[in-house]
Order: structure tokens, then C-alpha cells, then sequence
């Protein structure tokens, strides 16, 4: 056997190692995000918060975040005290 065809399948086998990692690390992100939707799926609230926090991150950032607030408790309720 010659250096590269060594060196050569030893590359393929770091790569797919990696690709194993990334998805076992992909589907542990997906569980996990199910868990949370099903512990909270008896909650009001918009759908998309269930999932993401780019709401709260926009109007935190655009510092808005008591109006953001008010308007959610307004529609589904206040859940909890300040």
C-alpha cells in the first residue's frame, strides 16, 4: 500500500467521523427543541416564540421590549408578575 492511498482513507474516515458528529449534534438540537415545544404546547402564545427568541431579541435590541411585552400580555394574558 502507498503513502496516499493510506493517507487517502485515513482523510475519509476524519470526514466522516466529522459528519457523524455534526449530525448526532443536529438531531440532539431537534430533540431538544421538541421537548421544550411539549412541555410549553399548553401555553397561549405566538407559535413561532414557542420555537425561537428572535422576538425578544429584536425588541430587546431595538429597546422596545416593554412595549413588545405589553402587546403579548394584552392578547394572551399575563402569566407572569413583575
Amino acid at each position: 500500500m502507498t503513502d496516499t492511498s493510506m493517507s487517502y482513507g485515513i482523510l475519509v474516515r476524519l470526514l466522516a467521523a466529522r459528519y457523524y458528529l455534526i449530525s448526532l449534534f443536529m438531531i440532539g438540537l431537534l430533540i431538544r427543541r421538541f421537548l421544550v415545544y411539549w412541555c410549553l404546547r399548553h401555553f397561549p402564545g405566538p407559535f413561532l416564540g414557542r420555537f425561537s427568541v428572535l422576538r425578544i431579541a429584536k425588541a430587546a435590541a431595538s429597546r422596545r421590549m416593554y412595549a413588545e411585552m405589553d402587546a403579548v400580555s394584552k392578547k394572551y394574558g399575563v402569566f407572569l408578575n413583575p
